[in-house]
């Protein structure tokens, strides 16, 4: 009995191993492009990605050709401020993450908008996969409270 528990127990690790590498595999192909910039809040890192409705699942409810996703975030210190002031793009997604505070700010440009104010589930997921499996996958990085972030969106 014991051997079947241990036998069920390693399936359903490895399992779930090979789920979680299949969701990276996923998003390892896109490309970024990393920008280090300054302000007075510290060093900021920016990291680009020209992305299509697709990859993000909106095909069907935006009409835009690229979406630029940007991710902003600061090892030690404060990015309250950069996000309450960056003005995004029309068809652009701005994330924002302090790692030292967990501080998550998410805001987009007025072509993707009504379609975020939605907060339908699968599109909010396919931000956070990229998010965990792409930008954040070398740090600890909560994708829960990047969910929640996103769902509080206004």
């Amino acid at each position: 009995m014991k051997n079947k528990y241990l036998l069920a127990v390693l399936i359903l690790f490895l399992s779930v191993q090979t789920y979680s590498q299949k969701k990276a595999d996923k998003y390892e192909n896109l490309k970024s492009i990393k920008i280090d910039t300054l302000s007075n809040e510290g060093s900021i890192s920016v990291v680009k990605m020209d992305l299509t409705p697709v990859q993000l699942g909106l095909e069907k409810s935006v009409k835009l050709d690229k979406i630029i996703f940007k991710v902003f975030y600061i090892e030690d210190g404060i990015i309250g401020y950069k996000a309450m002031t960056h003005k995004p793009e029309n068809n652009e997604i701005a994330f924002f993450y302090a790692k030292n505070t967990q501080k998550m700010y998410f805001s987009v440009g007025s072509g993707l908008k009504e379609t975020y104010l939605k907060k339908e589930f699968s599109q909010l997921i396919k931000i956070v996969e990229i998010l965990e499996h792409r930008v954040f996958a070398a740090i600890p990085f909560s994708g829960m409270s990047a969910y929640s972030v996103l769902e509080e969106y206004k």
